[in-house]
């Protein structure tokens, strides 16, 4: 969201909003990723997972959260 991306700029970090689609930004990978009630919209987990997987760093981090489905 643009708020959680504003907060984490104004803790000194670089936030960003986009999808997933839109891969690395200028062809910088990331060292972390925050996914709070996406990957429930997702329609293909595969594609997105790979999206992931180039954006982040060799050694990135991903936090996952999804809302329980019972």
């Amino acid at each position: 969201s643009p708020r959680c991306a504003e907060f984490v700029s104004a803790s000194g970090h670089h936030g960003l909003v986009g999808t997933l689609t839109q891969g690395m930004v200028n062809g910088r990978r990331f060292n972390g990723a925050i996914l709070c009630h996406v990957l429930e919209h997702v329609y293909d987990l595969m594609a997105a997972s790979h999206c992931i997987e180039e954006c982040l760093a060799p050694d990135g981090w991903l936090y996952v959260e999804v809302p329980d489905a019972r």
